[in-house]
């Protein structure tokens, strides 16, 4: 299938680059390593789970849950001893714009924080269509049944599912209804279906430079591949593909 290189109008909510690593970074120096680094761009801060008790951290399911979350009006940097994020905050200007973003942050990262071991790279980008849309109009889905003649009217509410290509995992979700809100600017409110494709690669090279850059290019190449092979064919023709 022709990959198209935009569509119009676009519908995604929110776009993700995380990094989970480790580093001799301890919990009291987090924000004095980070802030400093961003501090010029992002002048907007939120500790939101900076008071999570020191003993919560050391389980396995709160090691990546960043502390502290500065901002802009374009961008959402959020960053703890074992993770940092970068995610668009607002309209999605292309995917130019935002990997130029992760790079020139990244370096500033690389600058200061020297890397034991990248533990994932994950890029995540959830599109919600408003509720003009029905689900079984936009995404392609359905499932065949052995008796499949005894079957009618086949509907899809939701879907979850894992795929893998050239070693990058993907996660799909879809949803028929969802509610989302941002929690920096309240009036950007969604409601509609939900298509949300995470893309991962774990145990990644540990320097950043050139070869963590072309694996986040590749994530979002095989996000572009999932997403658009998803789409209903004739759907796809209302939003104006470019190729």
């Amino acid at each position: 299938m022709k990959i198209p290189k935009k569509i119009t109008p676009v519908f995604i909510i929110s776009a993700v680059l995380e990094i989970r690593f480790e580093a001799n970074i301890r919990d009291e120096d987090v924000l004095g390593i980070f802030y400093p680094l961003f501090s010029d761009e992002y002048s907007k801060l939120n500790n939101r789970h900076h008071n999570i008790p020191k003993e919560l951290k050391q389980l396995p399911e709160f090691k990546y849950i960043s502390d502290y979350v500065i901002y802009n009006d374009n961008f959402i940097l959020s960053f703890g001893k074992n993770v940092f994020a970068i995610e668009v905050n607002g309209n999605y200007s292309g995917w130019n714009l935002f990997f130029n973003q992760i790079k020139k942050e990244l370096n500033k990262l690389s600058n200061k924080l020297e890397f034991q071991n990248i533990e994932q790279l994950a890029l995540r980008y959830q599109n919600i269509f408003n509720n003009d849309f029905d689900i079984n109009k936009i995404v392609n889905l359905g499932f065949r049944l052995e008796n499949q003649s005894i079957f009618s009217n086949q509907k899809v509410n939701s879907f979850i599912s894992e795929f893998e290509i050239d070693n990058v995992n993907l996660l799909l979700q879809v949803s028929g209804s969802v509610h989302s809100k941002n929690i920096y600017y309240p009036e950007r409110e969604y409601r509609g279906v939900s298509v949300d494709i995470d893309s991962s690669c774990s145990k990644v090279s540990g320097t950043i430079g050139n070869k963590l850059f072309e694996i986040i290019e590749k994530l979002h190449e095989k996000e572009k591949i999932l997403f658009f092979n998803l789409l209903e064919p004739n759907f796809l023709k209302t939003l104006n593909p470019e190729y």
